[in-house]
């Protein structure tokens, strides 16, 4: 795979044993292992995160929260894996004058968690607190899924095509 033995820390639990590195970063044997055996898993990952809290919060709040959930939405992109971000949904409810209620947009959530391998959840003490969010990460526990709460901590996917058609 082109990657080289290196006498350095793995970049996810600083093990000093010894690592491959490569573009994806450090990373020790256990861990390269896990991201060789998750490259073959399904790639989904739902973003879970503070939109509106409940219609409560104020239209620059709102739009704080859905550009934090669309920054997380492209690392994690970046990192190989296919996001969901409900933080997309503000858009529509801008657009449209309908209002969807709150447990509607849960229901449809709980949709989009049970159809995904990881689960990201935005950790209230850097991004605020969200009671939706809080929610699905119970759901997301109840079902097994694998949690992160650090862009730091999400290891490295390879993707082995590009999804671009000509």
């Amino acid at each position: 795979m082109g990657d080289t033995e290196m006498n350095e820390t793995c970049s996810l639990c600083n093990s000093p044993n010894i690592v491959w590195t490569n573009k994806k970063g450090s990373l020790c044997e256990i861990h390269n292992n896990m991201a060789d055996a998750l490259a073959c898993t399904n790639k989904m990952i739902y973003i879970a995160g503070p939109i509106a809290n409940g219609h409560t919060a104020d239209p620059r709040q709102m739009y704080k929260n859905v550009d934090n959930g669309m920054d997380i939405y492209m690392k994690l992109i970046q990192k190989g894996y296919s996001p969901i971000c409900p933080h997309f949904s503000y858009f529509a409810w801008i657009k449209h004058p309908t209002d969807v209620h709150w447990k509607t947009w849960l229901d449809m959530d709980f949709e989009y968690v049970r159809t995904c391998t990881y689960f990201f959840y935005m950790s209230p003490n850097v991004y605020g607190k969200s009671k939706g969010a809080l929610i699905e990460l119970k759901y997301a526990k109840k079902l097994k899924k694998i949690i992160y709460d650090d862009i730091n901590q999400v290891p490295w996917l390879t993707r082995e095509q590009y999804a671009i058609h000509r």
